[in-house]
Protein backbone atom coordinates (compact mmCIF):
# COMPACT_ATOMS: atom_id res chain seq x y z
CA UNK A 1 0.00 0.00 0.00
CA UNK A 2 2.81 2.36 0.81
CA UNK A 3 5.79 0.98 -1.56
CA UNK A 4 4.27 3.67 -4.08
CA UNK A 5 5.00 6.38 -2.27
CA UNK A 6 8.25 4.79 -0.48
CA UNK A 7 9.93 4.78 -3.90
CA UNK A 8 8.87 8.25 -4.33
CA UNK A 9 10.36 9.08 -1.27
CA UNK A 10 13.63 6.87 -1.47
CA UNK A 11 14.26 8.52 -4.92
CA UNK A 12 13.71 12.02 -3.28
CA UNK A 13 16.44 11.48 -0.47
CA UNK A 14 18.78 9.81 -2.82
CA UNK A 15 18.65 12.92 -4.48
CA UNK A 16 19.16 15.34 -1.28
CA UNK A 17 21.75 12.87 -0.27
CA UNK A 18 24.19 13.09 -3.33
CA UNK A 19 24.09 17.02 -2.75
CA UNK A 20 24.59 16.95 0.21
CA UNK A 21 28.19 15.13 -0.87
CA UNK A 22 29.34 18.48 -2.10
CA UNK A 23 28.77 20.03 0.75
CA UNK A 24 31.58 21.84 2.86
CA UNK A 25 31.19 20.22 6.06
CA UNK A 26 30.96 16.41 3.93
CA UNK A 27 34.17 17.33 2.10
CA UNK A 28 36.30 18.35 5.56
CA UNK A 29 34.77 15.39 7.07
CA UNK A 30 36.10 13.03 4.21
CA UNK A 31 39.45 15.56 4.48
CA UNK A 32 39.94 14.34 8.45
CA UNK A 33 40.23 10.71 7.60
CA UNK A 34 37.07 9.79 7.47
CA UNK A 35 35.64 7.14 5.05
CA UNK A 36 32.85 7.62 2.64
CA UNK A 37 30.38 5.26 4.12
CA UNK A 38 31.08 7.19 8.05
CA UNK A 39 30.81 10.24 6.60
CA UNK A 40 27.40 9.64 5.10
CA UNK A 41 26.32 7.36 8.02
CA UNK A 42 27.32 10.23 10.94
CA UNK A 43 26.61 13.71 8.85
CA UNK A 44 25.04 13.61 5.49
CA UNK A 45 22.08 10.54 6.42
CA UNK A 46 20.63 13.21 9.37
CA UNK A 47 20.85 16.62 7.31
CA UNK A 48 19.11 14.90 4.25
CA UNK A 49 16.32 13.30 5.96
CA UNK A 50 15.43 16.81 7.73
CA UNK A 51 12.96 18.27 5.05
CA UNK A 52 11.60 14.47 4.36
CA UNK A 53 10.89 13.96 8.42
CA UNK A 54 7.24 14.98 8.85
CA UNK A 55 6.17 13.54 5.74
CA UNK A 56 7.17 9.74 6.79
CA UNK A 57 4.43 10.68 10.20
CA UNK A 58 2.23 12.16 7.51
CA UNK A 59 2.84 8.68 5.56
CA UNK A 60 2.20 6.58 8.62
CA UNK A 61 -1.48 8.79 8.63
CA UNK A 62 -2.18 7.82 5.28
CA UNK A 63 -1.33 4.06 5.97
CA UNK A 64 -3.81 4.19 9.01
CA UNK A 65 -6.71 5.45 7.13
CA UNK A 66 -5.86 2.73 4.34
CA UNK A 67 -6.80 0.72 6.46
CA UNK A 68 -10.42 1.30 6.32
CA UNK A 69 -10.14 -0.27 2.39
CA UNK A 70 -8.28 -2.80 3.86
CA UNK A 71 -10.17 -4.13 6.47
CA UNK A 72 -13.17 -3.95 4.41
CA UNK A 73 -12.06 -5.83 1.47
CA UNK A 74 -10.47 -9.02 3.23
CA UNK A 75 -13.31 -8.57 6.34
CA UNK A 76 -11.29 -7.95 8.68
CA UNK A 77 -12.66 -6.77 12.01
CA UNK A 78 -10.75 -3.36 13.16
CA UNK A 79 -11.19 0.41 13.67
CA UNK A 80 -12.12 1.14 10.09
CA UNK A 81 -15.03 -1.38 9.62
CA UNK A 82 -16.49 -0.09 13.01
CA UNK A 83 -16.46 3.37 11.65
CA UNK A 84 -17.97 1.92 8.21
CA UNK A 85 -20.84 0.66 10.33
CA UNK A 86 -20.98 3.35 12.44
CA UNK A 87 -22.00 5.47 9.63
CA UNK A 88 -23.87 2.81 7.88
CA UNK A 89 -26.14 2.61 11.47
CA UNK A 90 -25.93 6.51 11.94
CA UNK A 91 -24.51 5.75 15.10
CA UNK A 92 -23.61 9.23 16.28
CA UNK A 93 -22.43 8.59 19.58
CA UNK A 94 -19.93 5.70 18.26
CA UNK A 95 -18.71 7.86 15.08
CA UNK A 96 -17.68 10.74 17.34
CA UNK A 97 -15.11 8.64 19.04
CA UNK A 98 -14.13 7.01 16.06
CA UNK A 99 -13.63 10.67 13.86
CA UNK A 100 -11.92 12.04 17.55
CA UNK A 101 -9.65 8.82 18.00
CA UNK A 102 -8.31 9.48 14.53
CA UNK A 103 -7.63 13.17 14.93
CA UNK A 104 -6.25 12.32 18.41
CA UNK A 105 -3.93 9.88 16.05
CA UNK A 106 -3.25 12.72 13.35
CA UNK A 107 -2.75 15.17 16.15
CA UNK A 108 0.19 12.57 17.79
CA UNK A 109 2.01 12.21 14.55
CA UNK A 110 2.54 15.87 13.61
CA UNK A 111 3.53 16.77 16.92
CA UNK A 112 6.20 13.57 16.51
CA UNK A 113 6.91 14.84 12.99
CA UNK A 114 7.71 18.57 13.90
CA UNK A 115 10.13 17.25 17.21
CA UNK A 116 11.87 15.15 14.28
CA UNK A 117 13.01 18.03 13.12
CA UNK A 118 15.12 19.03 16.07
CA UNK A 119 16.25 15.66 16.76
CA UNK A 120 17.70 15.65 13.10
CA UNK A 121 19.07 18.66 13.30
CA UNK A 122 20.27 20.44 16.36
CA UNK A 123 20.38 23.53 14.76
CA UNK A 124 16.46 23.93 14.74
CA UNK A 125 15.23 25.21 17.99
CA UNK A 126 11.86 24.55 19.74
CA UNK A 127 10.15 27.64 20.77
CA UNK A 128 11.82 31.33 21.19
CA UNK A 129 13.17 33.30 23.59
CA UNK A 130 12.03 36.92 22.76
CA UNK A 131 14.77 39.66 23.00
CA UNK A 132 13.84 42.38 24.99
CA UNK A 133 17.06 44.80 24.07
CA UNK A 134 14.76 46.56 22.02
Amino acid sequence: MTLLSMVFYIRKIRAELIEQTNQNYFLLARSNGLTFSQTINRHALKNSLVPYAPVFFDEFVGLITGSFLIERIFSIDGAGRLMIEAFQTQDQPLLMFCFGFYTFIILITNILGDLSYRLLDPRIKIGSKKDESA
